[in-house]
């Protein structure tokens, strides 16, 4: 089966479209956790650091893709780049057992799942790309 290059872009939407659902769960477990634990957590400096995260993810992206991006190369950064967010997602959930909150784990565990998920499908259509461009 031959891999279009519509088909790609479709199934790299979709993982996007999860992932942005992931950072409204991902504020909600904020929530829980500074209520749960009294902790007062500064909205501002956390969505800075994320502003930050992204311009760094997207140098990291612009340098491994270089000038001349193709389609292989592109699937291998999201792998990489899903790779990451299952390590996130990895010790979150550790850092959740320290927490006496099923909701927030659960939400965790529902995120990390996903994010294997992300990473397998990455993973499939990048192997799929390679055999489609022989």
């Amino acid at each position: 089966m031959k891999l279009l290059k519509s088909d790609i872009k479709d199934k790299a939407k979709d993982i996007q479209d999860e992932a942005s659902s992931h950072e409204e769960k991902v504020q909600k477990i904020i929530s829980n956790l500074s209520e749960d634990a009294n902790i007062k957590l500064d909205k501002d400096k956390a969505e800075e650091t994320a502003k930050e995260t992204e311009q760094k993810a997207t140098k990291m992206m612009k340098t491994y893709l270089g000038e001349e991006r193709d389609t292989s190369e592109a699937l291998e950064f999201l792998c990489i780049a899903e790779g990451g967010e299952v390590t996130h997602y990895e010790v979150l959930s550790t850092i959740c057992k320290n927490f006496d909150n099923k909701e927030v784990s659960s939400a965790v565990s529902s995120i990390l799942k996903e994010e294997q998920n992300h990473l397998k499908r990455c993973l499939n259509m990048a192997k799929e790309a390679v055999v489609s461009s022989q």
